[in-house]
Parts: structure tokens; C-alpha cells; sequence
């Protein structure tokens, strides 16, 4: 039995839950669902809610299932971005006329939220930009920290792609003027214009293709002999170390991707050919907090879940 879920726990038990579902491990999702319904029902996301839902499904709790969604229905559930797709394997499960009817309502509301997400990342990326704008203007270093989640690190420019537990860009007694909720893209900030870009367990949780365009929009932000710094877990130190790949499928360790998420890793080489093909013109590997650029920061992970040794630290210099 699993001990009760808190934030930020609650949000990775129910990623690590639907893919569990997904792999038709029921039974291993349950454990997550109790999880978090012991912390109590109040206060749970969309997200959550249908995460649950599913499990009652998988279960053959129908009935169960519709009591947990029937809030929608009277706008009582806490909308979250990932709420319309997470409830529509629910309602696709359940089949009836309450689910349809619920369905054209998710559609409606779906237009809507998708507009206003629209307007949201238009505005924080003017105030990105004038942020940028104004440290150049003080003669300010530009640091940018991408991936921040709930590490916040003063003087730097702190971006996510959703607001986290404790921290929000709204007005209020969580708002930080250093936090933006920017999505992975093309950035609002001219060429040449960055002094330091540092991010840790973040890269590997996006794809190749992503990868590539994230290093190329940084090496064009980057001011000439400034440094990007990346931590992320080590392929080769990782994997390769506690992979028995002699027993061929059944032997490698996967719990870099099964138990965080990870989607692309890199090791020392391959996240170097990466940064030189794109542009940049040096690949420094280092060891943890030991960047070699003036503007850097103290370095937190990785923490107890791997060795330092099993981690790369690199400096990308443009």
C-alpha cells in the first residue's frame, strides 16, 4: 500500500497512473488512485479526477466512475489544461448518454480554453520580452532557467510551462514578477541578447526533434562566448551501468523512462554531436557546479535518486 500522495507527488502519480492503465496494469494504478483519495477529495484537479475515474473503469465500477465526473457536469471541477483529453477516455469507456452529453460540453468549453491559452502565452510573452528588455537596459545579466517547476532562482528569468504548486504569474500571494509561463518555441527575445541558460531534468523530458530546436532557438538568444549549461541524467552512466544488456530485452534497466518520464536521453557524446551540429562552437563536460561562466548558479540535482557520477554537466558555448 502506497503512503498518501502530497503535491508535488499528486501531479507524477497521475502521469505515472494513466501510463500504467495504458500498459494494462490496473491493478499497479489503483495502488496510485488510493494514494491520492487518502489525502482527501477536496481540492483534486481535473486531471486527478479522471485519472480515478479510469481506474473505476478499468475495474468495472461504472457506477463509481459516473459520480466522480457528475461535477462536470454542474461546473464544479477544477479545470486544468490536460482535463478535456483525460476525461474523454473516461466518457469513451462509459459510452452512454450522460457521457455524450458531457463530450458536447468538453468541445464547447475545449474552443474556449484553447482561445484563452492563446491570449494567456501572448501576454506572457510581451512581459517576457519587456523583462529581457529592461534588464539590458540596467545592464543586468540575463540568466534564463528554463524547466524551473517550483525552484525558483533569484535573479534569473524563470520559465515553465504551467504554474506549479506555490508559485503563479496571476496577481496574489503566489505571484513572482521572475516566473513566466512560456511553452517551448520560438521566444519573444532578439538575437545575442542572453547571457547564461541553465536548466536541470528538464531536456530529457522532451523528444529528439524538440531537442534540437530548443538548442538552436538558445544558441541564436545567446550572447557570442556565453554559456548554455545543461544537467540531465547520463545514458551511458545510467542505463549502461545498471543494464544486464546480455539478457537482451528483459535485462535493460528502464527506470529512467518508467519511473520519471524521461522521453530522450542523452550521453556525453551524443549531447555534444547534438550542440555541434546545431552551431555551438564548444562542448565542456564538467562536474556538478563547476560551469565555467561567471553568471552561474548553484546546481541541485540530481538528488537522492542517482549519483552525481551518473548525471552529465555540460557547458554549450556559443
Amino acid at each position: 500500500m502506497l503512503p498518501p500522495l502530497r503535491h508535488p507527488l499528486i501531479e507524477h502519480g497521475v502521469v505515472y497512473g494513466n501510463w500504467l492503465l495504458d500498459s494494462g496494469r490496473s491493478e499497479e494504478a489503483a495502488e496510485f488512485a488510493a494514494a491520492i483519495l487518502a489525502t482527501g477529495p477536496s481540492g483534486l484537479g481535473g486531471e486527478t479526477i479522471a485519472f480515478i475515474a479510469r481506474c473505476h473503469v478499468a475495474g468495472g465500477h461504472m457506477d463509481e466512475a459516473r459520480a466522480l465526473i457528475a461535477p462536470l457536469a454542474a461546473g464544479r471541477v477544477r479545470r486544468t489544461a490536460g482535463l478535456h483529453d483525460a476525461l474523454a477516455r473516461v466518457l469513451d469507456a462509459l459510452g452512454d448518454r450522460e457521457g455524450a452529453s458531457i463530450q458536447r460540453q468538453l468541445k464547447s468549453e475545449a474552443v474556449a480554453f484553447t482561445a484563452s491559452v492563446v491570449a494567456r502565452q501572448a501576454g506572457e510573452h510581451e512581459r517576457l520580452r519587456q523583462e529581457v528588455e529592461e534588464r539590458r537596459a540596467r545592464s543586468e545579466p540575463v540568466r534564463l532557467h528554463f524547466g524551473c517547476g517550483h525552484t525558483l532562482i533569484d535573479g534569473f528569468i524563470n520559465l515553465d510551462h504551467a504554474e506549479g504548486p506555490g508559485i503563479s504569474t496571476i496577481p496574489g500571494i503566489f505571484q513572482r514578477h521572475d516566473f513566466f509561463v512560456v511553452a517551448l518555441g520560438p521566444l519573444p527575445i532578439n538575437a545575442n541578447a542572453v547571457d547564461y541558460i541553465f536548466h536541470e531534468d528538464f531536456i530529457e523530458h522532451v523528444s529528439q526533434a524538440t531537442q534540437v530546436s530548443f538548442l538552436a532557438e538558445c544558441l541564436r538568444i545567446l550572447k557570442p562566448g556565453a554559456v548554455h549549461r545543461i544537467s540531465t541524467p547520463d545514458l551511458r552512466g545510467d542505463v549502461g551501468r545498471y543494464s544486464q544488456f546480455e539478457q537482451g530485452w528483459a535485462g535493460v534497466w528502464n527506470y529512467e523512462w518508467d519511473t520519471w518520464g524521461h522521453v530522450s536521453l542523452f550521453s556525453p557524446s551524443s549531447l555534444a554531436d547534438m550542440a555541434m551540429m546545431v552551431g555551438y562552437a564548444q562542448v565542456l563536460l564538467t562536474e556538478k557546479n563547476q560551469s565555467t561562466s561567471p553568471f552561474r548558479c548553484l546546481e541541485q540535482r540530481p538528488l537522492g535518486d542517482r549519483e552525481a557520477s551518473a548525471n552529465i554537466f555540460a557547458d554549450l558555448i556559443k
